[in-house]
């Protein structure tokens, strides 16, 4: 793909040939309808243009999550981390300004792999009654499973590029991850360069 791409790549396009990219945002992730966690996370990743406005990239989100889930007489409490890498494919539509800033707006979409691992652990409040004075809360462990898993992830989301400082762009975005099992909506903000 790299050599069959190295004539387009010889002519410099609206933005650039290349792109590199770092940020952090705030995620959330679910399983079969079930809200896991949510938590900050960070992405970083590249892409080179092979068409004018056509950009091949891969790019890596990292989320740290902790949450927990009622359920009859007790808790679901879920921590852990997951990882998704992906190859994606985006298109920058034609690009205005405001108050001298730059816009593109842009939809991505690709294919990858996600790697998780998290904790669940089951627990119960008990009440211990005293006779003089309040009661006593305990939270009890009832059990714990820890749980890892590796799935081919798909993605689809949009954002738009600020630009106004020399080949430095804003991108905040909203991007979608789906697993057969788990989905996560994650919204970020990353500083681009290119050139």
């Amino acid at each position: 793909m790299f050599l069959c791409c190295t004539s387009v790549l010889a002519q410099e396009t609206d933005f650039g040939r290349f792109e590199v990219f770092a940020g952090g945002g705030f995620a959330r992730l679910s399983e079969s309808g079930s809200v896991l966690g949510r938590g900050p996370g960070a992405t970083a990743g590249f892409a080179f243009f092979i068409r004018p406005r056509l950009a091949l990239g891969m790019d890596l989100h990292a989320t740290e999550h902790s949450g927990i889930l009622p359920l009859s007489n007790m808790v679901r409490r879920s921590d852990g981390a997951t990882t998704f890498v992906s190859l994606n494919a985006a298109y920058h539509f034609d690009s205005g300004s405001f108050r001298g800033y730059r816009l593109a707006p842009y939809v991505v979409a690709g294919i990858g792999g996600m790697s998780a691992s998290r904790t669940d652990s089951l627990e119960r409040t008990i009440v211990i009654p005293h006779q003089f004075g309040s009661p006593e809360y305990r939270q009890v462990v009832l059990s714990v499973q820890n749980i890892g898993k590796r799935e081919v992830a798909i993605n689809g989301g949009a954002g738009v590029d600020v630009g106004g400082l020399w080949k430095f762009w804003l991108r905040p975005e909203l991007r979608y991850f789906r697993t057969s099992s788990e989905t996560s909506l994650r919204g970020s903000a990353s500083l681009l360069f290119r050139w």
